[in-house]
């Protein structure tokens, strides 16, 4: 079975939002923007 997983955007022009509760996820994947454009993204294992 796979381990569950939170997917959020994060865009670099605006201001930071708290995350959500991250209880019983495993991993943290991150779609960075900046203007809208992706230019990256981030893999966090907790």
């Amino acid at each position: 079975m796979a381990s569950p997983a939170k997917v959020i955007e994060l865009e670099l022009d605006a201001p930071l939002r708290p995350l959500e509760p991250l209880d019983g996820y495993r991993s943290l994947y991150v779609l960075v923007r900046l203007h809208g454009t992706p230019i990256g993204h981030v893999e966090v294992r907790m």
